[in-house]
């Protein structure tokens, strides 16, 4: 088992919902190739201004648990 991946993963979350992107940029950063070849709109959808509980918040929280 991987635990580094979950204890990535809960990190990314932990933060998103203090509302800092910092960790989940860093995780896209380190999987961009990835998420390119997935075609994953994650990082954009980071990197715009959200506020919580606004649909585009709750995807991006959505796509990363």
């Amino acid at each position: 088992m991987d635990v580094h991946v979950f204890l990535a993963a809960r990190r990314v979350v932990q933060s998103l919902r203090r509302h800092d992107c910092s960790e989940a940029l860093a995780w896209c950063e380190e999987n961009r190739a990835k998420l390119k070849k997935s075609r994953s709109k994650l990082e954009f959808r980071l990197r715009v201004q959200v506020r919580p509980g606004t649909t585009v918040f709750l995807e991006v929280m959505g796509e990363l648990t």
